[in-house]
């Protein structure tokens, strides 16, 4: 009864139910967009004059569209754009690539691995006991998102042409926590620290000088503080190095008990550029990291 009670509250929310469901394709991106804000934040987003962190991203949207932004989201593709400004030793090792799921093939791989598609998100089967492993479920899975385009979810177009791979990477054991910070042109504006990424999945923010942040963004804040990684600095220049170009980018570090640091994901819009911000307020106050003036209107930085 709860699911229908949150549609009868909301009937705007049917708009998400339908997207989900491929029935919104036909409706421009703004429109889209307009309509996937209203239903989410029940207010209309003013994207002549964009203020708040959520209304700058929908105007990146539709405004900055540069080419090399369809490699960063690349899941595989940003390991070699990311080793030609930083080095190879950040980037997880890739085993083998495949076009068609039924190519997959274990017998070539090393006992642990990882399973990813390059061009969504949640694409990601994790193989840490091959005596139990299912690879005919995890291939289900994994074919499901290769037939998905996620760019028509939250029309984040530098997904729209990325064409949909799935890859077998290392599998890094001991992951102690992950580190999440949130850029704009070479500035770190904040660091949001996630504690077992593949399990409890609750977030705290600091600044770059590892002073907590008054705010959590769409995860459960942790309870506990956590201690500067000694890793602090080394993470904050790889984000003044790669986030240099970018308007916005949210950087992803992984770093294991044993002290590997290595980048996972960078993420041009943070949930899907609908962030529930905790106090809401922080909608506003984050949207003041972003200076779209130094974004061309044509899209091209």
């Amino acid at each position: 009864m709860s699911v229908f009670r949150k549609y009868i509250d909301n009937p705007r929310l049917l708009y998400c139910l339908a997207t989900a469901k491929g029935l919104t394709r036909w409706i421009s991106d703004e429109l889209h967009l307009k309509m996937m804000y209203k239903a989410l934040f029940g207010v209309a987003p003013d994207l002549d004059n964009p203020r708040s962190f959520n209304e700058k991203m929908q105007w990146l949207k539709l405004h900055n569209h540069v080419e090399s932004y369809s490699k960063v989201v690349d899941k595989l593709a940003v390991k070699d754009w990311v080793s030609e400004r930083v080095g190879r030793g950040y980037v997880n090792d890739t085993y083998a690539v495949w076009q068609d799921v039924d190519d997959i093939d274990p017998s070539v791989l090393p006992k642990h691995y990882v399973l990813k598609t390059n061009h969504d998100c949640g694409g990601v089967i994790i193989c840490n006991n091959p005596d139990s492993f299912d690879i005919a479920l995890a291939k289900e899975k994994l074919r499901r998102h290769l037939n998905a385009n996620y760019y028509w979810g939250s029309r984040e177009w530098p997904y729209k042409n990325v064409k949909p791979l799935v890859f077998a990477e290392e599998y890094l054991e001991r992951i102690e926590w992950e580190y999440q910070t949130w850029n704009s042109y070479g500035d770190v504006k904040a660091i949001g620290v996630i504690t077992e990424p593949h399990g409890c999945n609750k977030k705290r923010f600091y600044d770059a000088e590892w002073r907590e942040c008054p705010f959590v963004s769409s995860l459960p804040k942790l309870e506990e503080p956590v201690e500067a990684p000694v890793e602090l600095m080394q993470i904050i220049e790889l984000s003044r190095n790669l986030s240099q170009d970018f308007p916005f980018v949210r950087i992803d570090f992984i770093k294991t008990r044993d002290g590997l640091l290595r980048l996972c994901e960078m993420t041009l819009f943070p949930a899907g550029g609908f962030v529930k911000w905790q106090p809401p307020e922080w909608d506003m106050q984050a949207g003041s990291w972003i200076d779209l003036s130094r974004c061309d209107y044509s899209g091209v930085l």
